[in-house]
């Protein structure tokens, strides 16, 4: 019993404050959507040509990334 929970300790102790960070999350989530929208944002300027297109795409882009944070929040919170 005293070397499992020697063991495990580390790894139940990470997934707590894993959970009880909520700034750690946020901080993921602004990285994960920063990576995603100038992913998005050099795949057009590479195949996309026409600039009216392009910008309705940004549009949609970003209405993308607004939705999915309010999601978030919302599970979260």
């Amino acid at each position: 019993m005293f070397f499992w929970f020697f063991r495990y300790f580390y790894v139940l102790f990470l997934l707590i404050s894993l959970l009880l960070d909520f700034e750690f999350h946020i901080l993921n989530f602004n990285f994960i959507t920063l990576h995603f929208f100038y992913g998005f944002i050099s795949i057009l300027k590479d195949y996309v040509h026409q600039f009216e297109l392009k910008l309705f795409l940004i549009f949609l882009g970003r209405l993308l990334i607004l939705v999915l944070s309010s999601i978030i929040i919302e599970v979260i919170f």
